[in-house]
């Protein structure tokens, strides 16, 4: 009886590897740790317990190691996001695609010019985050000048720079979701473009809509300011747009996205030096540490400081221990028992349902987008194979409800910086970033009126 016992709270104890992951990622979340510690106890945690049921801790831990290892390009793409920011800063390719916003914008078209622009800017930049604090900090400024209700301007602005996540060539989140589904990106921008097209008109008219009843009055000092301290500190010149644009049609056509970051940093670094007039070895300063110039004004500085490889090297830490962390509670069995709770049938919505929630679920448990790409791109495959369904398919659900949905959470780790560079919480400016909550409703809908239409179709030949 005894015996029965014991091996039963064995069984128990490799059960608790997800909650101990939860406690874990909530804890860093809260004091602002890298969530990468989280998974790593949650990792030790799993390696003990599954030790206690008889595996081989030895062969757990080096098929964890292979299977981090097995992302090495995702790493080297991380890292070379962050020298490829510092290139576009230093030699002034966000400064003219700043100027240029700040050209066009005025009272009347604020919420379409800053939300197409910041859309733009996350597109070419690749990442969320990084778009809202440098382009997207000067809307904010922008619509406070305008006085837009705060909370309004800031979930505006996280709708369009949260575009990069799911739509950017250069999104390491979204090259993480190819390589987790080993596809292309042309062949899934075929399966995502839907999604994108409806949930972008949508928010955009909701935008319209509640900007045009707010009454304000546009003060034109701000952008001027802006404008002149830009051109004061920087060499400004259309031809360094050429750069942004080239980067986006080698990742269409298919360039390995490494080769693409790389002849971007070396074309943007030669304009850094020749434009700019930065030293060379200022220069390989800017791409490993962050680009932060000494003799910038506070004005500008705000916009056009960070990136650099080591500014990313945390980033590559949470995949890591993300990665491994998945591979325990696949090994263990434990997404098997999770899925079952949210993919409860065989036919297409109840599949397809399933999977978004179940992506939004590891998202929620992750604190980041990392899991719910990860875990439902190996859990679901079968399910989405059953139906006839491609890869493509599969990772743009997951792109639609898991990755979209990550700012609104108010724990997420997406929320928190957001909250620490402009002051207000996932629970003030969620209910504005219209983007996040709309994109999974409208997949749904648009595959259920796609599965209707084809019924019609079938009963008519």
């Amino acid at each position: 009886m005894l015996r029965i016992n014991v091996k039963n709270m064995k069984k128990m104890l490799v059960k608790g590897i997800l909650p101990v992951g939860i406690i874990s990622l909530i804890f860093c979340a809260f004091f602002n740790l890298n969530l990468g510690l989280g998974f790593l106890v949650a990792i030790i945690y799993g390696i003990f317990v599954m030790g206690l049921n008889g595996e081989s801790i030895t062969k757990l831990i080096k098929f964890i190691i292979k299977e981090i290892i097995s992302y090495w390009e995702i790493y080297l793409v991380v890292l070379l996001l962050g020298a490829n920011i510092a290139s576009w800063m230093s030699s002034g390719i966000l400064a003219q695609m700043m100027y240029l916003g700040l050209s066009v914008i005025n009272v009347d078209n604020y919420c379409i010019v800053a939300f197409l622009i910041t859309a733009l800017v996350a597109i070419f930049m690749g990442t969320g985050l990084g778009t809202l604090s440098t382009i997207g900090l000067v809307f904010i400024g922008i619509g406070k000048s305008l006085g837009f209700n705060i909370a309004l301007v800031v979930g505006l602005l996280v709708s369009a720079s949260y575009i990069a996540d799911i739509l950017s060539p250069m999104s390491l989140l979204l090259n993480l979701n190819l390589k987790s589904n080993e596809i292309k990106y042309k062949n899934y921008l075929r399966k995502f473009f839907p999604y994108l097209f409806g949930s972008v008109v949508i928010t955009l008219l909701l935008y319209i809509l509640i900007f045009s009843n707010q009454v304000i009055s546009f003060e034109v000092g701000y952008t001027l300011e802006l404008q002149r301290a830009i051109v004061n500190f920087f060499n400004i010149n259309y031809f360094m747009l050429l750069i942004p644009i080239l980067n986006i049609v080698l990742a269409v056509i298919g360039i390995n996205l490494s080769v693409n970051f790389i002849a971007s940093i070396i074309v943007g670094s030669v304009f850094s030096i020749i434009m700019q007039g930065n030293s060379i070895v200022n220069q390989i300063t800017y791409l490993i540490k962050g680009y932060y110039p000494n003799n910038m004004s506070n004005q500008i500085s705000l916009f056009f400081n960070g990136g650099g490889i080591f500014g990313t090297a945390n980033i590559v830490f949470i995949i890591a221990m993300a990665l491994a962390f998945a591979f325990l509670l696949n090994y263990s069995g434990s997404l098997k028992r999770i899925k079952r709770n949210f993919i409860r049938g065989e036919k297409p919505m109840q599949v397809l349902v399933g999977n978004a929630l179940f992506s939004i679920f590891m998202t929620s448990v992750g604190c980041d987008q990392s899991l719910g790409i990860l875990i439902p791109s190996k859990e679901s495959k079968l399910d989405y194979e059953n139906l006839g369904w491609k890869k493509e398919k599969l990772s743009a659900d997951i792109s639609a409800s898991g990755v979209i949905i990550a700012p609104i959470e108010p724990w997420n780790v997406n929320a928190l910086v957001i909250f620490g560079f402009t002051g207000i919480s996932a629970l003030q400016f969620g209910q504005y970033a219209y983007i996040c909550f709309i994109m999974p409703i409208w997949m749904i809908v648009y595959n259920y009126l796609v599965n209707i239409f084809r019924k019609k179709q079938n009963e008519i030949f």
